[in-house]
This record gives C-alpha cells, structure tokens and sequence, in this order.
C-alpha cells in the first residue's frame, strides 16, 4: 500500500510540473498565410505568383513568350506603398523573389501583372487581390 500511495504521489507532482511547464512555455507566433495562382490572358497562363508566410518570400514567374514580363505589385496593409516586383529574364527561368517585412495581423495585398521592362510600363493586371495575413 505505502508503495502505491508514493507512486499516485509522484505521478501527481509530476503532472502538476508538466501543467505549469506547459502554461509558462510562450506560444511561437503564427507564421502568415501561404498564396499561389495564376494570371491568365487569352486562354494562358503568363504569370504565376506565390507567397510564402513562413519565409515572408513573394515570387513572381514569367509562364509564357510573349516578349513581356511577369510582373508582381504588392503592398503591407491597404495605405501601403506599393512594391513592384518584376521578373524580365523571360519564361522559364527561375523568377524574381523579393523579401517582404510583414507584421503580425498585417494584410498583404498582391496583384499579377504583364509588362514591358524596358520602359517600365504595364499592360494588364488582374481585376482583383490575391490577400494574405501576417
């Protein structure tokens, strides 16, 4: 019986030690969300566009020759300034990547878009965001 009553002991205490571990231990913070799409013009696919939340990574790749390049605008938060992001080494290359500072409960609003480098000028976008929350 003593041997018993020492052990439901121990197993007590040790729980009790596991709950206040587990209570004090602070909570990582969660990484932001992942995106990924196409934009389509004319029936293909011209631009692929990815967001990583985890290495706060966007990534913009030209998916069709076309003689214009794949190009990303984003921005942190709605009052944001926008960020273009472009990638003028033609299709299928390994795209242009750019690091992006996303707070915490921030939104981060991206759209695809086609352009022409060389003057820096645009010629289609799609209509809507692609969003994702920091």
């Amino acid at each position: 019986m003593r041997i018993r009553s020492k052990l439901r002991t121990r197993m007590l205490f040790g729980a009790a030690v596991m709950s206040a571990i587990t209570a004090f231990t602070p909570m990582s913070p969660a990484s932001a969300q992942n995106a990924s799409w196409y934009y389509n013009v004319g029936g293909h696919a011209v631009a692929y566009g990815s967001f990583n939340g985890e290495l706060k990574l966007a990534m913009v790749n030209d998916q069709y020759a076309d003689s214009r390049s794949a190009v990303m605008r984003y921005k942190v938060g709605w009052s944001g300034a926008i960020h273009t992001l472009w990638d003028h080494d033609g299709a299928g290359n390994s795209g242009a990547v750019d690091t992006v500072n996303l707070p915490a409960g921030t939104t981060l609003y991206m759209k695809l878009c086609r352009g022409i480098y060389s003057s820096q000028t645009l010629d289609g976008c799609e209509d809507s965001f692609t969003t994702v929350t920091g």
